[in-house]
C-alpha cells in the first residue's frame, strides 16, 4: 500500500531564471516537504523549458510563465508557508480531476465500442447496444423499451451525437457504450455520428457529477470530426483516453 501510493505521486518539475543555484534550495524543499506527493522529475531554466515541449500535471517555478496551459505554482526558492499553501491547493485540484478521470475512464472499455455503419436509425441503434449490454450481463431484460421511451420523452441528441440512456433498474453493471456511423444514423430530425449509451446504475449515481464533468469534455465538433476520421475501436478508444488525459491535466 505504501508502495501504491508512492507511486501515485504527481509528477512535476521546477523551473527559474537559470535552472542552478536557489532553484536547487526549491527542489531540496519540495522533496522534504511533498515526499510522497510531489516527483520532481526535472529542474530546468526558463528558456529550456519553453523550448521543450514537456508536459506534466504539475510546474513549480520561481519566475513567471507565459503561454503554458498546465498547472502552475510560482513560488519562492525558499519555499515559505504562503507557497506551500498554494502547492496544497494545486495538489488537491489535480487529484480531484484524476479521481474524476478515472471514474469515467473505468466505465469505457474496448469490447463496448463499435464501428458500425448499417444501423442507421435510432431504433436500430439502441436494439444493437442494448442487447450487447444484455448478453454481457451488462443490463437486464427491458433495458432497450426503457431507452426507447426516454427518446419518446424528448430527444438524446447534443450537437453531431446522441446519449440514449435508461432507468438505472435495467442497469447490472456501469458501463458506457460508444457507437461509430461515419455515415449518420437518422436520430429523429437530425442526423448523428457518434452514439454514446449510458448506463449508471445506483452504484455511481453519487458519482454522477464526476461522470458527465469528463464526458462533457467528449462533445466538442472538434472531437467529433477526429471520432469520426476512426476505422476501428481500437482507434476509437485509444482517441478518447488520449484526449481525456489531455483535457484532465
Amino acid at each position: 500500500m505504501e508502495r501504491e501510493a508512492y507511486d501515485s505521486r504527481i509528477n512535476a518539475v521546477i523551473v527559474c531564471s537559470t535552472g542552478l543555484g536557489m532553484s536547487r534550495f526549491l527542489e531540496q524543499e519540495v522533496s522534504d516537504t511533498y515526499h510522497d506527493k510531489i516527483n520532481i522529475l526535472q529542474v530546468m531554466s526558463l528558456t529550456k523549458f519553453e523550448q521543450t515541449s514537456i508536459s506534466v500535471p504539475l510546474v513549480l517555478s520561481t519566475v513567471n510563465i507565459v503561454g503554458y496551459s498546465g498547472n502552475v505554482v510560482t513560488v519562492s526558492p525558499l519555499l515559505e508557508q504562503i507557497d506551500k499553501k498554494k502547492i496544497n491547493i494545486a495538489i488537491e485540484r489535480i487529484l480531484i480531476n484524476n479521481r474524476s478521470y478515472r471514474i469515467f475512464s473505468h466505465l469505457i472499455s474496448l469490447n463496448q465500442i463499435y464501428v458500425n455503419e448499417q444501423l442507421s436509425n435510432a431504433n436500430q441503434v439502441i436494439s444493437f447496444l442494448g442487447k450487447e449490454l444484455i448478453n454481457k450481463e451488462f443490463a437486464k431484460s427491458g433495458v432497450i423499451e426503457s431507452a426507447l421511451e426516454r427518446e419518446e420523452i424528448s430527444s438524446t441528441v447534443i450537437k453531431n451525437m446522441a446519449v440514449p440512456h435508461s432507468k438505472v433498474k435495467y442497469i447490472i453493471k456501469p458501463s458506457i457504450s460508444i457507437l461509430l456511423n461515419k455515415n449518420g444514423i437518422e436520430w429523429g430530425n437530425k442526423k448523428v455520428y457518434l452514439v454514446f449509451f449510458i448506463g449508471l446504475n445506483n452504484s455511481v449515481i453519487e458519482k454522477s457529477k464526476e461522470i458527465y464533468k469528463y464526458f462533457s469534455k467528449l462533445i466538442y465538433p472538434e472531437f467529433i470530426k477526429k471520432a469520426c476520421k476512426c476505422n476501428s475501436s481500437e482507434e476509437i478508444y485509444e482517441l478518447i483516453m488520449r484526449h481525456l488525459k489531455e483535457v484532465s491535466k
